[in-house]
């Protein structure tokens, strides 16, 4: 058998699938984190953003005082927005739609009794998640996989 670009490419790609059997074809396998309500509330809270830091964001049935926007993370819990608030300035936050690496937060509340939208910008510092230097499993196997098509094209000469 002459070894040309295209047998070598087929044997690459076998040898990836031996070296990482099932990684191309497995489900990724979930865990679950309940998101409580805020205190005082219905006990319903619905989360609709999450950024790579896995901080949360959505709203709680409120009591009384209606729905209240909310961010939760792993070590701090939920937190009601209206409480992190450095200015209110007449706001009531009901609902944290969406939030990015850099924390900021996009929603929507009433400003003195109109509904309007905001953006929340972090005034302290978010450190965003770092990307990690390690890579993954499956470009291991594959690198693992082109080495070994080189080696034993090299041995066929």
């Amino acid at each position: 058998m002459k070894l040309n670009m295209r047998n070598l490419m087929k044997t690459t790609a076998i040898a990836a699938l031996l070296l990482a059997p099932g990684a191309a074809l497995a489900a990724p396998l979930y865990t679950i984190i309940e998101i409580p309500d805020l205190p005082g509330g219905e006990d319903q809270s619905f989360a609709f953003g999450i950024n790579d830091g896995g901080q949360v964001v959505g709203n709680s049935l409120g009591d009384a005082n209606g729905d209240r926007a909310f961010v939760w993370n792993n070590v701090d819990g939920i937190m009601n927005l209206n409480n992190l608030l450095d200015d209110p300035a007449g706001w009531i936050l009901t609902s944290a739609t969406d939030i990015n690496a850099s924390g900021q937060i996009v929603g929507f509340g009433f400003r003195n009794g109109v509904q309007r939208g905001f953006l929340l910008n972090p005034v302290t510092a978010v450190t965003p998640p770092s990307s990690s230097d390690v890579p993954e499993p499956m470009t291991l196997s594959l690198l693992g996989a082109g080495l070994f098509g080189v080696a034993l094209a090299r041995r066929r000469k």
